[in-house]
């Protein structure tokens, strides 16, 4: 519909009406309406002819963001909204920074997890960091990429505790990246900063005014960016809620926006406090809930909209895991069998694929579906996707070193020997792709000759079919105009006889849904290369989206989504708070899960779980659970026996 300013409350016309002149913050408590009041404000910057720009944090709220910039008529008034990293991209690629490695190539997360992450680690191991893991290079990059600085002015942790870890992890990142010829998103930040620093001083911005969404989820590197354009002239309007900022462990704090002020001089101050989400009882008992952080910021109150329906809040209490299951069930088949189109969530702390095995059984008795998206990562991981993937990147850069590495696997079976000789082997200006080229030349004498003489076979086949492959891809679109590239990587995936001989299986089911479900979303004109880096993040927003029946995710990848009725699950000690956890981040935590919810809350937990549930947070299957200490004194938050709840709410 169109944009009627009528919509807009009091709060939000002063926002709309912002001087452009100065900075700005809002502070926006959840479904108090900042989706709208942005809007809002670009039009009347469009209408005084200001040149503004929306950012969000994520790729699912840009998506959001468009769409609601269309339902308003606005798609074609206003700029295209933007992540934060492909704003600093761009600047990256309009100050030619010679700091990436060129052409740019965004490795995807199952490269960056299986290829990246694995070899690094393994490198560091050989380093001789014993024992090192995985998860300790993640938490590195995290690091590195808020340049190892924590709003919250806390030490963080390896760059303080274990100095050589952090100076061999630099040395080996950044000869590990020029090896291979990627970049990583979590650098981009940090890399525009520099480039406007250095390159910038004579480059106008291309905006004058930036609104920059979900301020509380930007790390100090992301920061600096903001503040490094806001140095030459833009002006930048903060909108977040620090009762939300739950991504510690990309080193973003409540801090970020808090001080926004400080950093930022010349700032007028807005608040957002009527929800139109939720009614009166679950705004009170989130409210309560955050409104104990001991470090929390003194503001007005959420409150919920006048008319707006009580809702329900419940914190129940269940003997075992299996009788909260079926409580769950119970409650969400009353409500789509009430209300079909009803959106119902289940939210969990972490590892929602373990949860499933425990909800899915039950939920089949009750007739509910429930839907679990991180299928997609089990379909980008499916070996003759990847190759097709792998093909499309090579077909326009043989030079490709993540392509070539992702394909060495299906190549070799997995046998890692020879991309780990190929890569300590580069010669001081060699990459993986020259390296691997000369080994395959000399037979790859350090393999052994079995393995040398079946590697170079199965190379010469992916090279005969590289042959052709751009001059096929480019035949295949002028024969197909308008179709999805989709089409073309199922025809790929599915009929190559290249794929035949390296003795793949078939495409996996997860993989052709995947395709399937990008096919109308991606538009057909971009490159096929364009294409094959949003596959993965297209792919899992669309399955948030189409996810039929009861959607299972973590609480952080729910942020921004609201349901109409919200299981949090496992609301019990150790779970949340988690072990060791940050419990101020862990009540936000817990606020954003409450704040999901239209119309029905339920909190659970079970003094009984057994395994595989069971090792979550505790760790162990004997240890009986405890209620949640968040919710200790909380107001309407008493903990009731869920058994007794379902027969006197929903009989027996």
């Amino acid at each position: 519909m169109p944009f009627d300013e009528s919509m807009l409350s009091p709060d939000q016309k002063l926002i709309a009406d912002h001087d452009t002149t100065n900075h700005g913050r809002v502070q926006a408590g959840p479904g108090t309406g900042k989706s709208l009041t942005a809007i809002a404000l670009l039009g009347k910057l469009q209408e005084r002819g200001v040149r503004a720009r929306m950012l969000t944090f994520t790729r699912a709220a840009t998506a959001e963001f468009a769409g609601t910039l269309a339902e308003h008529g606005l798609d074609d008034v206003v700029n295209e909204p933007s992540t934060v990293a492909s704003y600093a991209l761009t600047w990256l690629l309009n100050l030619r920074s010679p700091s990436l490695p060129q052409p740019i190539r965004i490795a995807d997360s199952w490269e960056e997890d299986n290829l990246v992450h694995e070899h690094q680690a393994h490198l560091l191991r050989k380093l001789g960091h014993r024992g090192l893991r995985v998860k300790k290079v993640e938490y590195l990059e995290r690091e590195m990429s808020a340049q190892w600085e924590d709003l919250n002015g806390e030490a963080t942790p390896f760059a303080t505790f274990d100095p050589a870890l952090r100076d061999h992890y630099m040395g080996l990142w950044n000869e590990h990246r020029r090896r291979f010829g990627y970049t990583l998103l979590a650098e981009l930040s940090f890399r525009a900063t520099e480039a406007i620093e250095d390159l910038g001083g004579d480059v106008e911005p291309d905006v004058d005014f930036l609104i920059v969404d979900e301020f509380q989820d930007l790390n100090s590197a992301d920061i600096a960016f903001i503040e490094a354009l806001s140095n030459k002239g833009v002006r930048v309007m903060a909108i977040g809620d620090e009762d939300q900022s739950i991504y510690g462990f990309r080193y973003a704090d409540p801090k970020g926006i808090r001080d926004f002020d400080g950093r930022f001089t010349g700032c007028d101050d807005y608040t957002l406090t009527e929800t139109r989400r939720f009614g009166a009882n679950i705004v009170a008992v989130a409210s309560a809930l955050i409104g104990a952080a001991p470090d929390r910021t003194v503001r007005p109150p959420l409150r919920a909209a006048v008319g707006a329906v009580p809702g329900t809040f419940a914190y129940l209490r269940f003997r075992t895991g299996n009788a909260e299951a079926e409580a769950i069930a119970r409650i969400a088949s009353d409500r789509l069998r009430d209300e079909p189109s009803a959106k119902v969530a289940v939210l969990v702390r972490t590892q929602p694929d373990t949860w499933a095995g425990v909800l899915r059984l039950v939920f089949t008795r009750q007739g509910l579906t429930l839907a679990n998206v991180e299928w997609v990562k089990t379909a980008l991981a499916s070996p003759r996707l990847r190759c097709a993937i792998a093909l499309g990147h090579l077909a326009y850069n043989p030079e490709d070193a993540l392509a070539w590495w992702a394909l060495v696997g299906p190549i070799t079976g997995t046998n890692e020997a020879v991309a780990n000789v190929a890569y300590e082997q580069c010669g001081p200006a060699e990459g993986f792709v020259a390296s691997l080229m000369r080994l395959r030349d000399a037979g790859f004498p350090d393999v052994g000759p079995q393995v040398g003489r079946r590697v170079g076979q199965k190379m010469a086949i992916v090279e005969r079919r590289l042959e052709t492959a751009r001059s096929d891809i480019e035949a295949w679109r002028v024969a197909h105009p308008g179709v999805s590239w989709s089409e073309w990587v199922i025809d790929e995936a599915t009929t190559g006889n290249w794929l035949d001989e390296l003795g793949l299986g078939p495409l996996s089911p997860e993989a052709i849904r995947l395709l399937e479900l990008v096919h109308s979303v991606i538009e057909p004109t971009v490159e096929l290369t364009r294409y094959l880096s949003q596959l993965e993040p297209k792919g899992a927003d669309e399955a948030l989206k189409e996810a039929d029946g009861v959607r299972l995710m973590t609480i952080s990848k729910s942020k921004g989504l609201t349901f109409d009725t919200v299981f949090v699950v496992g609301v019990e000690h150790e779970q949340m708070p988690f072990r060791d956890a940050n419990v101020n981040e862990e009540r936000r935590l817990l606020y954003v899960a409450l704040t999901r919810a239209r119309t029905q809350c339920y909190a659970t937990m079970a003094t009984k779980r057994t395994p595989p549930t069971a090792r979550i947070g505790i760790g162990d299957s004997w240890h009986k659970r405890s209620r949640c200490p968040l919710l200790d004194g909380v107001a309407g938050a008493h903990l009731e026996d869920g058994e007794a709840y379902l027969r006197r709410n929903f009989g027996p």
